[in-house]
């Protein structure tokens, strides 16, 4: 199922983040995931020394529209969207233990995640992203990537990949132990468009979400419309809020999310 390459360094590679004059460049691995007709692109890494003996907890990020896997493992200042920050996220959670996956979602990563185009936004079970995942999931329990402890998973995304975030609290019951949502809402919203369903998962993972305050891609208010239906239902949640950022990472919600994972 694997197959693994990388530009500059030979596998495996070495989990190093190399920081030279605003940017910042993360090693990882890539494999190739799923049935042979879905197949896609994961990068991922594992971090420095030993692994516990239960093996290293997995986080997946996954990316908006119009931003390849590899928008996590290297950035600039000053680059669209906040993107550094999403390198940030990486380094910090390779530096705290978690190994990080990055799969793609259509086109080379240029397309949104299927959670909530139709017809997949309503049966997700038969949709291709989930064929991935699932191949996925199988690599992982079996030891394909080395020593993971797949009994503490954990997502982030944004945007598109916010929304695919919040789907692994639907499609994987009871598989993640906390969840990231960022500049998304419900699995099935699509920016102001949002209606959640009348009972969410009952054993939906504690949630963080990171909003800019002024995005008019996903509207603040979607955001909170799923949050409040946590709280609502029990569920831990929290929020990081930058009340002059649009629809992009913001400086703070890689520590932020960072610690909520390791809180969980």
């Amino acid at each position: 199922m694997l197959a693994t390459a990388l530009t500059a360094c030979r596998s495996p590679c070495a989990p190093e983040c190399i920081h030279t004059l605003g940017t910042i460049a993360c090693a990882a691995n890539s494999a190739r995931v799923g049935p042979d007709h879905h197949q896609r692109r994961v990068l991922w890494q594992v971090p420095a020394g030993d692994p516990p003996d239960t093996g290293w907890p997995v986080v997946l990020l996954f990316q908006g529209s119009l931003a390849p896997a590899q928008t996590y493992w290297s950035g600039f200042s000053g680059e669209p969207l906040g993107g550094l920050h999403a390198v940030e996220l990486t380094e910090d959670l390779l530096s705290d233990g978690f190994a990080v996956f990055t799969p793609e979602a259509v086109v080379g990563g240029f397309w949104c995640w299927n959670t909530n185009v139709p017809p997949w936004a309503d049966d997700f079970s038969d949709s291709p992203d989930k064929a991935v995942l699932d191949a996925l999931f199988e690599g992982m329990d079996a030891g394909d990537f080395g020593p993971l402890d797949t009994s503490h998973m954990f997502a982030a995304g944004i945007s598109s990949g916010g929304y695919m975030t919040s789907r692994m609290a639907e499609a994987y019951p009871g598989r993640f132990s906390a969840l990231a949502v960022i500049s998304g809402s419900w699995a099935t919203c699509l920016g102001p468009f949002c209606t959640l369903p009348d009972t969410l998962p009952a054993d939906h993972p504690p949630t963080f979400f990171g909003h800019g305050q002024l995005d008019p891609i996903v509207p603040i208010g979607t955001m909170h419309k799923y949050e409040d239906a946590l709280d609502a239902a029990g569920v831990e949640t929290d929020e990081l809020v930058s009340p002059d950022t649009l629809h992009a990472w913001f400086e703070g919600e890689a520590d932020a999310i960072d610690g909520w994972f390791l809180a969980h």
